[in-house]
């Protein structure tokens, strides 16, 4: 299996995987803006079909991994661990000498023993309290 990844997605694409994996579309010009506000995006091909993507937000001294899908069909193969382990590389990269990232990110439920095996730790954990989310409709 050739397994590419690729620094760029269009809305179309991102919208088609999240179909793949039974979430809901989002409007396209929403997901261009989204896409364009994101520090790192991966996508993963094989055999010239999108499989999987993951985007980062950071503000440089806090990361937050979002979208991070894998079509089901390629699921349970290590392509979600290696298109974390990019991803966590790039973030390192983009990093001076020194610096410290936090790295975090909201887990699906049932899938947190994934992200452990990425080097993730749950939440609360030490010093931090539980992860929070708040959603905002209009």
């Amino acid at each position: 299996m050739n397994i590419e990844f690729e620094n760029i997605i269009t809305p179309e694409e991102y919208n088609e995987l999240r179909g793949k994996i039974g979430w809901k579309a989002h409007d396209l010009k929403r997901v261009e803006k989204a896409i364009g506000s994101s520090k790192f995006v991966k996508k993963v091909v094989v055999n010239n079909e999108i499989i999987g993507m993951a985007r980062v937000i950071c503000d440089g001294i806090y990361a937050f991994v979002v979208d991070v899908m894998i079509s089901p069909d390629y699921q349970n193969q290590g392509i979600g661990k290696k298109l974390m382990q990019e991803l966590l590389q790039e973030i390192e990269e983009n990093m001076n000498e020194g610096e410290t990232m936090s790295v975090n990110l909201i887990s699906m439920a049932g899938r947190e023993e994934f992200y452990e095996k990425c080097g993730f730790q749950k939440i609360p954990y030490d010093y931090t309290g539980y992860g929070m989310k708040k959603v905002i409709e209009k």
